[in-house]
C-alpha cells in the first residue's frame, strides 16, 4: 500500500506521535511553529531536507518536535529518508516510547512505498521484541504486507518466549494480509493449544475469500484422533 491508503488507524497514531490536527494546537505557541515546520518540510519531499530533519530527529527539543522530524522522514520516503530513519531506529536509547511509535508508523510508511529498501522490515521486527512497544511494531508488519513482512511475523508468532498477546497480534496480522498464501500458517496456528492464538487464526481464515480457506476451515471441523 502507498501512504495515502494506509488504514485509518494508522493514521490516527501518526497523528499522535507527531503532533497532528488537534494535538498541535494544544502544544505552546513556539512549539507548535516549530512542529508545524517540521511537517512542511515534510511536505515538500525533497532529500535536501533529510539532513536537518534526521538531526532533529535525534535533538528536536520536545518530544513532539522529534516525533514529526520522524514522521516528515516517514513522508519523504526516499532511499537517503530511509537511511536516516534506520539510524534512527538503531539509535534506540534516545527516543521515548512515543517517539519509537512514531519510528515505526514512519519505518512502514517507507517499506510499503519502497519494498526493496533494506534493513526496515528487520528494525519494526527487533522493535516488536521491546515491551511496551510490541503491538504497534506487529501491526505495522501486517500493513506493510510484503513476503518478508509475514516472515516477520511467522517469527513472532513462533517465539514462545515472547507473551501472548504479541503472538496473537502476528496471527491476526497474517490474517488480516488476506491471501492465500498464508492459509497453511493460519491452518498450524488454528490448532495451537494456546485458545486466544487458535481463535485468531480461525477468525484470520474466515476473512480470507478462497477455496483454500474454506477447505482449511472444514478440515478443521474434523477432530483429531
Amino acid at each position: 500500500g502507498s501512504a495515502t491508503t494506509r488504514p485509518a488507524q494508522g493514521q490516527s497514531q501518526a497523528m499522535a506521535w507527531s503532533g497532528g490536527g488537534s494535538a498541535t494546537d494544544a502544544l505552546p505557541p513556539d512549539e507548535r511553529v516549530a512542529v508545524l515546520a517540521v511537517e512542511a518540510l515534510g511536505r515538500r519531499g525533497a532529500d535536501d531536507a533529510v539532513p536537518d530533519l534526521a538531526d532533529l530527529a535525534e535533538t528536536g527539543a520536545t518530544p513532539a518536535i522529534r516525533g514529526a522530524a520522524l514522521s516528515a522522514l516517514g513522508r519523504i520516503g526516499t532511499p537517503e529518508a530511509a537511511r536516516a530513519l534506520l539510524a534512527a531506529a538503531r539509535r534506540a536509547g534516545t527516543l521515548t516510547p512515543d517517539a519509537y511509535q512514531g519510528l515505526v508508523y514512519a519505518l512502514a510508511r517507507t517499506a510499503s512505498n519502497r519494498p526493496d529498501t533494506p534493513g526496515i522490515v528487520d528494525e519494526i521486527e527487533r522493535i516488536a521484541r521491546i515491551p511496551g512497544l510490541r503491538v504497534g511494531a506487529v501491526s505495522a508488519l501486517s500493513d506493510i504486507g510484503t513476503a518478508e513482512a509475514a516472515r516477520a511475523l511467522v517469527r513472532l508468532a513462533d517465539d514462545a518466549s515472547l507473551d501472548a498477546a504479541i503472538r496473537r497480534a502476528a496471527v491476526e496480522g497474517l490474517g488480516r494480509r488476506g491471501t492465500a498464501q498464508t492459509v497453511p500458517l493460519l491452518t498450524r496456528y488454528a490448532r495451537s493449544d494456546d485458545p486466544a492464538l487458535a481463535r485468531a487464526a480461525v477468525d484470520g481464515l474466515a476473512r480470507i475469500d478462497a477455496p483454500e480457506a474454506r477447505a482449511a476451515l472444514l478440515s478443521l471441523t474434523r477432530l483429531r484422533r
